[in-house]
């Protein structure tokens, strides 16, 4: 019997395939796979024709249809595009794919308000634009599996496809193994707090704060707990990675995270900003830019084939080597900012190729490239092999012998959710109703609960912490969810404020 094991997670498959390694029980002849790719295998028919777009060129590509939109005033609501509204419509049509809901049945669905209209149209054109193009989106690849998974040669061979560790499957997730009948079945470790001993910190900072909790992990390795048996979860990863690195780095303990920068951060595409803004650097010298460019005009994908050529000339990325002098580390970084341009561009080339374009001039150049510099990010640091750092819902099934969770913080873990303003609350709600699963206010702080139970139930063990200030000096109050902890194992809470700084 052909069967095949999917998961939601990459971790799940690698703990899944660590444990088979180790000798544990386990059912020969699975394979496990993650969602993601189990569809994309479904589907490499289909799109072997199609080019896949991806979240930045979609933005990109929702940006030159809107602006289209305006300039034949189809447009009322979106008149004027603000900062953060391309992502957001970008993201509710993600959604409403999710929801397998075309253009015309949002149409429908929908209050006919002016924000309403112009997003039914906004994403009837983003629909035509990728049929016109012969190109295919993330969401795309769920609705095509939906569609037509009973013909993947893929699936045909298999008779049992096991769907494991998801908890809480989508709208077109439900119908994908619908569609395979009894060839899917669905299964789920229970939620059951696994939890038997907790120790609670409270630490002055969010930087004495990790310093405690690599001590914690010293303490637990020389006592015999190993690498692999110990993950960090992080809530929200922005205000502890580069903490967590460096501290963790200093006092020699492996940890598994990549950190990312946007690429307006580093130092030589800085550098190449000020080269056009007539200022010199380490990078590039002062007339290294020929001065015809202030008064020239010209498509964007001119200005990008410009800009590289004007690299290659002054031997990028070699030359970064002797303007570090060797310095592997600052060679590294800036070498991996370089491909991410490089990326960056032929993104943005492939992209706006599939639109007229009237020639814009520097400064135009410019903003552009600084919009999207801000939002690009490049790899700072390589991850290393060493203790998991993942979110709670990236923790639903996997199994460790002790968690540690920094950030318990009051609106941080469970985190403060505002209400939509493209799709409210209430009109969510009423989609609901009609048989949709539209993310509320109230389904997300249920969806917070259920990713501490993740927690509660990954190991025997836990430490948690939070901080009495925040780095804008703000004092904070203890997670709600930790409140209850403390309670329920009848433990005090450990202050740490005053321990020494790494």
């Amino acid at each position: 019997m052909n069967e095949l094991i999917v998961y939601p997670t990459p971790h799940l498959v690698e703990q899944h395939k660590f444990m088979q390694l180790q000798g544990k029980r386990g059912q020969a002849g699975m394979e496990p796979l993650t969602y993601e790719v189990f569809v994309d295998k479904s589907i490499r028919r289909l799109t072997a024709s199609k080019k896949f777009i991806g979240d930045f060129k979609k933005n990109v590509a929702l940006k030159n249809i809107i602006q289209k939109l305006k300039i034949e005033n189809k447009l009322n609501y979106f008149n004027e595009l603000r900062h953060g509204y391309i992502q957001r419509i970008g993201g509710l049509i993600g959604e409403l794919k999710q929801q397998d809901i075309d253009p015309d049945t949002f149409d429908a669905l929908i209050s006919h308000n002016e924000c309403h209209r112009d997003l039914a149209l906004i994403y009837r054109s983003y629909q035509d634009f990728l049929q016109e193009n012969n190109l295919y989106d993330q969401e795309d690849r769920y609705i095509l599996c939906k569609r037509h998974i009973l013909e993947s040669n893929f699936v045909s061979n298999i008779d049992k496809v096991h769907f494991r560790g998801f908890y809480d499957l989508s709208p077109i997730q439900q119908k994908i193994i619908s569609q395979l009948g009894n060839k899917a079945e669905v299964s789920n470790s229970k939620l059951a707090t696994n939890i038997k001993q907790i120790k609670v910190v409270r630490a002055g900072n969010r930087r004495t704060e990790i310093v405690n909790l690599s001590q914690e992990i010293l303490n637990d390795l020389r006592a015999g707990f190993l690498l692999h048996k110990l993950c960090i979860v992080l809530r929200d990863r922005t205000p502890y990675e580069h903490i967590l690195q460096d501290v963790f780095q200093e006092m020699g303990i492996p940890i598994s995270m990549q950190l990312y920068l946007p690429l307006l951060q580093n130092p030589f595409i800085k550098a190449l900003l000020k080269l056009f803004q007539g200022e010199g650097s380490e990078y590039f010298s002062k007339d290294a830019l020929d001065e015809s460019v202030k008064g020239k005009k010209a498509p964007l994908t001119e200005w990008i084939a410009f800009v590289k050529s004007l690299l290659e000339s002054k031997g990028y990325p070699r030359r970064l080597c002797s303007v570090h002098q060797n310095r592997l580390l600052s060679i590294r970084r800036d070498l991996c900012a370089y491909e991410s341009l490089v990326n960056l561009f032929d993104e943005l080339t492939e992209i706006n190729q599939m639109f007229p374009d009237d020639g814009i001039c520097v400064e135009e150049f410019i903003a552009i490239l600084e919009m999207h510099f801000h939002s690009q990010f490049y790899p700072y640091r390589e991850s290393d092999e060493g203790i998991w750092v993942l979110s709670p819902s990236m923790l639903r099934g996997l199994k460790f012998d002790k968690v540690y969770v920094p950030g318990m913080v009051e609106g941080e873990f469970p985190r403060d959710f505002r209400p939509d303003w493209l799709l409210k609350d209430s009109e969510r709600a009423a989609l609901n109703e009609g048989g949709y699963a539209f993310d509320t206010v109230d389904i997300l702080l249920d969806r917070e609960e259920e990713a501490f139970d993740f927690i509660m139930a990954s190991a025997e063990a836990g430490y948690f912490s939070y901080p009495n200030v925040t780095e804008s000096n703000t004092s904070v109050l203890m997670s709600s969810y930790l409140e209850k902890l403390v309670d329920l194992y009848e433990t005090t809470v450990e202050n740490e404020i005053g321990r020494a700084h790494v």
